[in-house]
């Protein structure tokens, strides 16, 4: 499953109510999903409030994708001062096994600038891969991540792999790569995506 193309989110007036962006997934046992999201634009003075949760049964496997670039580098324009507030959550078997969330508010460029921030990346993905065998696919997400400002671990049985990238073009190269090499080591498919994430 992919969105038909990248989402825009645009300035929202003071006093209203942030984007809400909820996606939420459910594998029964023996099943097998992929989540393609292409990824969310936040012009300056968005504030976002995404959720993406899934709940897996017995032996489910999931392969999702969310990104956020913050502003269109290519034309100038930076994503200053607004609000993210981006939320995952896996469940297997009623169980939550995995909870993550990014919130800055604010002082967008400040916040990022900060020693524990983003340095110069102004684009940013987690993937996450849910599985039985995800372990064993830990080595191929250290290799992809290797030499880069990401990282990968596996936390109760959830392979995630985390992307930063200057902009927007350079993450979605990255991002394409993984989970290119990610659904064919895991799912047995040919390594490539949905035809709209090349339009």
């Amino acid at each position: 499953i992919s969105t038909q193309a990248a989402e825009k989110l645009y300035r929202v007036l003071p006093g209203d109510p942030p984007v809400s962006i909820a996606t939420r997934i459910e594998i029964a046992a023996g099943g097998r999903a992929e989540w393609f999201a292409q990824e969310a634009i936040l012009f300056d003075q968005a504030r976002l409030h995404r959720r993406t949760e899934a709940r897996l049964s017995g032996d489910a496997r999931l392969l999702a994708v969310e990104s956020l670039v913050l502003g269109r580098s290519a034309m100038g324009e930076r994503f200053r001062t607004g609000a993210i507030n981006d939320q995952w959550r896996v469940w297997r078997d009623g169980r939550l096994v995995w909870a993550d969330g990014l919130h800055l508010s604010g002082d967008i460029e400040g916040l990022a600038a900060l020693p524990w921030g983003l340095g110069d990346a102004t684009a940013l993905a987690t993937l996450v891969y849910a599985g039985p065998d995800a372990l064993s696919f830990l080595p191929l997400a250290r290799d992809l991540t290797a030499g880069e400002t990401s990282g990968a671990t596996l936390v109760n049985g959830i392979l995630l792999l985390r992307l930063l990238a200057a902009d927007a073009a350079a993450l979605r190269v990255r991002v394409s790569t993984a989970l290119c090499a990610l659904r064919s080591a895991a799912f047995g498919l040919p390594p490539r995506l949905p035809a709209v994430w090349t339009c």
